[in-house]
């Protein structure tokens, strides 16, 4: 009787492990959750911003609709499984947008390149994107090809 419940025993705990391993959330889908929800900032470019972020696709991806001071746009923000990277695509009725693919992702910084066109499609020289996750702030720091550096700070609108 005691091999039967130590059996037992071991098939439980293995199915408990298995179990927590398989529904523990993958770091891009941490980030997908995250920013469901409103958030704004200020730009030297575009203003303050304001987008909000609704789950799409059975929670697989985020569509971003927004307004700036230039217009309006829409972002669209998933997980691409065949280059292991999280993508953000954007389209801005000014004609521009951009798309950057972040190949390091963790359940709270991103690193990747952003490629993409200014108003008019206008092409722009690639940049270095890094974001950091803290709560209901995200820092985004973008470097250019020349080293120059800009920072915007995201703060999600929390309702109270």
């Amino acid at each position: 009787m005691i091999r039967p419940c130590l059996l037992l025993l071991a098939v439980c705990t293995l199915t408990g492990t298995v179990s927590q391993n398989v529904l523990a959330d993958e770091p891009h889908e941490v980030w997908l959750k995250a920013i469901e929800g409103t958030w704004t900032w200020d730009d030297d470019v575009r203003g303050k911003v304001t987008v909000t972020f609704k789950p799409n696709a059975k929670g697989k991806c985020m569509v971003g609709r927004g307004k700036d001071k230039t217009g309006s746009f829409v972002a669209i923000i998933g997980w691409e499984p065949w280059n292991s990277s999280l993508t953000d695509t954007g389209f801005h009725s000014s004609g521009g947008g951009s798309r950057i693919v972040y190949d390091e992702v963790t359940e709270t910084t991103l690193k990747g390149v952003r490629r993409g066109a200014g108003p008019g499609g206008e092409p722009q020289p690639e940049s270095k994107f890094h974001v950091v996750r803290d709560g209901n702030t995200v820092t985004v720091t973008a470097t250019d090809a020349n080293g120059e550096t800009t920072k915007s700070i995201m703060t999600k609108v929390v309702k109270k």
